[in-house]
C-alpha cells in the first residue's frame, strides 16, 4: 500500500507533468503574441553568452539578468538551441511554482488544499501561455511565490533562516526575471511590519529582521556578479534603474486592469465570461483574456472562506493579491518605466495567490461534502456542499 505522503507526491508530480504538457502545447519557445520581442532578446543574449561569455556582450538590461540568461546559456552549450531548450528554464520555474503553491496550500490548510491550488494554477490561460515560453514571466512568478512561502514558514516556525532566505530570494529574483520581482515587497514589507508589531519577544523581533539581512546579501551578490562577469560592480543598477518616462496615453486604465481579472464586455448582448471565458477584446492590441472565469472563482472562493470564518487565510492571501494589484493599478509605471504598457503578461504575479484562494475553498467544500461522520453537520449541510462541489467541478 502506498503511504499518504507518497500518494500526494505522485499526484503533485502528475499535476506538474500536466502543467508542462499544457504549456508545451500552448506556446513553446518565443511567445511573440504576449511577450512581443523580449523572448527573442533573451534567446539572443543567452546564445551569445554560451559562445562568447559576458566579456564581449553588448551592454543592455537583458544582459544583467544573470540567472535568466546564464542558465539557458549553459543549457544551449550542453544541448544546443531548439524550441525545447529555449523553453526549459520556464518549465523549471513552472515546476518550482507549482511545488511552492502546493506547499503554501498545505501550510495554510492541508495537502488537499495544496494539490487543488496547484491544479487550479496550471489551468489558468496565462500560465499555459508562459509555462514553456522563453521569457521571464514564469521566473517572476516562481521567485515571488518562493519568497512568500519562506516568509510564511519563518512566521510559523519562528526561525531567522527562513526570514533571511525570503529577503534574499525576493531580491535575487531580479537576476532571473524583470524588476517585477520587486513587487513582492509590496506585500512582504507590510507583513513584516505587522509581525514586528505583533511580536512581544525581542528575540522573535530579531528573527524577523533577518529578512532585511537577506536583502543586503542579495544586493552584495548582484554587485559581486557585476564585477566578476562584466568588470562593473554596479552595472545592474545602472542599466535597470535609469529614469524613463512613458506617455500617459500608453498606460491602460484601471478599468482594463479589472477587465483582465473579471472579463465583462458583452458579445452580442451576452457577457463574454458566460460563453467565452477566455476571450475579451482590449484596445491595446491583445485580444485574449489571460484570467478568464478564474477571477470570478476567486471572488466566490474568498466569500466562502469568510463564511467558514477562515479570516487569517483569507486576509493573508487577499492582501498578497490585493497589494500587488493596487500597485500595478495606481503605482508608478515601474522602477524603470513602462510595465503597465504590457499588462497582460505581467498579470502572472497575481495568479499564485488567486490559485491558492480557490484551492483552499475547493478543499473545504470537498471535505464538508464527503466527510459524513463529522459532528455538528446536518444532512442539509452535506447536501449543500455536494451541490457546491458539483458546481465547482462543472466550472
Amino acid at each position: 500500500m502506498l503511504s499518504t505522503k507518497t500518494l500526494y507526491a505522485i499526484l503533485l508530480a502528475l499535476i506538474i507533468v500536466l502543467g508542462i504538457t499544457l504549456s508545451i502545447k500552448t506556446a513553446l519557445g518565443p511567445n511573440n503574441f504576449l511577450d512581443f520581442w523580449d523572448d527573442s532578446y533573451y534567446i539572443f543574449f543567452s546564445h551569445y553568452i554560451a559562445n562568447y561569455g559576458f566579456n564581449k556582450i553588448l551592454l543592455a538590461n537583458f544582459a544583467t539578468e544573470y540567472i535568466l540568461v546564464g542558465v539557458p546559456a549553459i543549457i544551449y552549450k550542453l544541448l544546443g538551441v531548439s524550441l525545447l531548450t529555449e523553453g526549459i528554464f520556464s518549465m523549471f520555474c513552472l515546476t518550482g511554482t507549482v511545488i511552492t503553491i502546493f506547499m503554501i496550500g498545505k501550510l495554510l490548510h492541508n495537502e488537499l488544499a495544496g494539490l487543488l491550488s496547484a491544479l487550479t494554477f496550471i489551468f489558468v490561460p496565462l500560465v499555459a501561455a508562459e509555462g514553456a515560453a522563453s521569457g521571464d514571466n514564469m521566473a517572476v512568478a516562481f521567485f515571488i511565490t518562493l519568497s512568500v512561502l519562506l516568509l510564511f514558514l519563518g512566521a510559523k516556525k519562528k526561525k531567522s533562516i527562513y526570514y533571511l532566505l525570503s529577503g534574499f530570494i525576493g531580491l535575487t529574483g531580479v537576476l532571473a526575471g524583470s524588476a517585477l520581482n520587486l513587487l513582492v515587497f509590496m506585500f512582504l514589507i507590510p507583513y513584516i511590519i505587522y509581525l514586528l508589531l505583533k511580536e512581544r519577544n525581542v528575540e522573535q523581533k530579531l528573527h524577523t529582521l533577518a529578512f532585511f539581512w537577506g536583502m543586503l546579501l542579495a544586493i552584495a551578490l548582484i554587485i559581486t556578479l557585476g564585477y566578476i562577469l562584466q568588470s562593473k560592480p554596479f552595472i545592474y543598477f545602472v542599466t535597470n534603474y535609469y529614469v524613463v518616462k512613458y506617455p500617459a496615453s500608453n498606460t491602460p486604465t484601471l478599468l482594463k486592469y479589472i477587465a483582465l481579472l473579471f472579463p465583462f464586455p458583452p458579445h452580442s448582448g451576452v457577457p463574454s465570461w458566460f460563453f467565452w471565458p477566455l476571450i475579451s477584446g482590449f484596445s491595446n492590441g491583445v485580444d485574449i483574456n489571460v484570467i478568464g472565469f478564474f477571477g470570478y472563482a476567486m471572488l466566490a472562493s474568498l466569500a466562502y472562506l469568510l463564511a467558514k470564518k477562515k479570516y487569517d487565510s483569507a486576509l493573508l492571501l487577499s492582501s498578497w493579491f490585493g497589494l500587488m494589484f493596487m500597485y500595478l493599478s495606481f503605482g508608478k509605471d515601474s522602477f524603470s518605466g513602462g510595465y503597465m504598457l504590457f499588462v497582460e503578461r505581467f498579470t502572472i504575479i497575481l495568479l499564485p495567490p488567486m490559485a491558492i484562494i480557490i484551492g483552499l475553498a475547493l478543499s473545504m467544500i470537498i471535505e464538508d461534502a464527503f466527510k459524513i461522520g463529522k459532528r455538528g453537520r446536518s444532512k442539509r449541510h452535506v447536501a449543500l456542499h455536494k451541490v457546491l462541489f458539483l458546481f465547482a467541478m462543472v466550472a
